[in-house]
C-alpha cells in the first residue's frame, strides 16, 4: 500500500466535510420546505417534529463548520511546515 502524506489525509478530510455539508444542506432545505407546508395545512404535530429535526440539522451544520475551520488551520500549518 502506498504511503499517504499527512497533507493528503487532511485534504481528504476537507473534501469529505464538503461533500457531507452539501448533503446536509439539501436535507435542511427539504425539512424547512416540508415544515412550511405542514404549518400551512395546520398539521402542527408534524410541523413541530420537523422543527425539532431542523434544530438538530442546524447543530450538525454548526459542528461541521467548526470542524472545517479546524481542518483549514491544520492545512495551513502543514503548508507552512514544508
Amino acid at each position: 500500500m502506498a504511503e499517504v502524506s499527512k497533507q493528503d489525509i487532511v485534504e481528504r478530510q476537507r473534501q469529505f466535510l464538503h461533500d457531507l455539508s452539501s448533503q446536509l444542506m439539501i436535507a435542511m432545505g427539504m425539512v424547512e420546505t416540508t415544515q412550511i407546508i405542514m404549518t400551512r395545512e395546520a398539521r402542527t404535530d408534524e410541523a413541530t417534529r420537523l422543527g425539532k429535526a431542523q434544530v438538530a440539522l442546524g447543530k450538525m451544520s454548526d459542528m461541521l463548520k467548526t470542524h472545517r475551520q479546524e481542518i483549514k488551520v491544520l492545512m495551513e500549518e502543514l503548508k507552512n511546515s514544508q
